[in-house]
């Protein structure tokens, strides 16, 4: 297996990255899934910061089912980020107007990075940085 490609910490989109072609009937809404490129969920949900990265609407992307089976062959889990990577991307995600998208209840929320969910997240920053 290959290390996904990062930069500066941050896993790259898979549009970055060749993935073959699909061989699904791409007509069918059964044929796609979501993708983190933040995986894996037990390993990202450790802590608030890396948590709200990998939820950050830009570092998701469906892909179809085959394709995303491809890439989780061919590449080892992305590695967590520092706190500062991670908090520096969650600034930039802010800034730049985009959204968290959460699955609740089987299907997927748009929710904005307020004031409060930063606030969380420094705190999260400051008590990692401390360790």
């Amino acid at each position: 297996m290959q290390e996904y490609p990062t930069r500066n910490g941050i896993p790259v989109s898979t549009k970055e990255i060749w993935l073959p072609n699909s061989e699904l009937d791409l007509s069918k809404r059964e044929s796609f899934n979501n993708h983190h490129t933040c995986y894996t969920a037990r390993e990202f949900g450790s802590q608030i910061l890396t948590r709200v990265m990998r939820s950050i609407e830009t570092h998701q992307e469906v892909l179809p089912i085959d394709v995303h089976e491809y890439l989780h062959k061919k590449y080892k889990p992305v590695k967590l980020p520092t706190p500062r990577q991670a908090m520096d991307e969650i600034y930039r995600a802010k800034h730049a107007g985009e959204h968290l998208k959460i699955k609740e209840d089987h299907h997927y929320i748009i929710k904005e990075i307020t004031d409060q969910i930063m606030r969380v997240c420094i705190a999260d920053y400051q008590r990692l940085k401390s360790k």
